[in-house]
């Protein structure tokens, strides 16, 4: 008995690469389209850049101001020169007692990664708002973000909010105040004030 004819027009070959063609487009889109970012999370952004995105920040406080910009190589330094690495301890030091202490380089990362990564929680104002309402008056923190391509983006974070779960922080540049979770930028300041008062 004779195998059945083949029912198509178009010969098995071509159905099997369409086929395999199809399958191939499907899984790069499900893969690609889970790890990139919506529309949706990128306006929920404090900062609408990637860490590879931002070229320099310059970071003022009360207790002073630096900046860092990416350097060729594509790491932060500091005031534009390579930060330091963390010395590495003598064979005689007895492990486990010395606290373990990150490079400034490794600080600056650490900034730039959060800044990439906040999220805001509530708009407050449709103004960037300089009241001492919010304590932006005299920010707790300036941020000046350079992106390596477009306009800088400027941050203020001023006073907790009356629950004291969030952070008033202005942007100059969407002309707005919102709320930011304090967590997130409490861990931004205690990074901040380990870079100002780096050796």
């Amino acid at each position: 008995m004779l195998g059945r004819a083949w029912p198509l027009p178009v010969g098995p070959v071509p159905v099997g690469l369409l086929l395999l063609f199809a399958l191939v487009a499907g899984a790069v889109w499900w893969f690609e389209g889970r790890f990139s970012t919506t529309a949706e999370e990128a306006a929920k952004r404090l900062v609408p850049l990637s860490a590879e995105q931002i070229q320099s920040v310059n970071l003022a406080t009360p207790d002073g101001r630096t900046s860092f910009s990416r350097g060729a190589d594509g790491k932060m330094a500091v005031d534009g020169t390579s930060p330091a690495s963390t010395p590495t301890p003598s064979p005689a030091a007895t492990p486990g007692l010395a606290p373990a202490t990150l490079s400034p380089s490794a600080r600056v990362e650490s900034i730039v990664n959060q800044l990439s990564s906040l999220t805001v929680d509530r708009v407050v104002l449709k103004e960037a708002s300089a009241s001492s309402e919010y304590g932006l008056d005299i920010p707790r923190m300036t941020l000046s973000i350079t992106p390596k391509t477009g306009g800088v983006l400027t941050l203020a974070i001023g006073d907790l909010s009356p629950d004291e779960s969030s952070y008033y922080v202005r942007r100059d540049t969407t002309k707005d105040t919102v709320l930011v979770s304090r967590y997130s930028i409490d861990d931004l300041i205690k990074v901040a004030g380990e870079v100002l008062n780096a050796p």
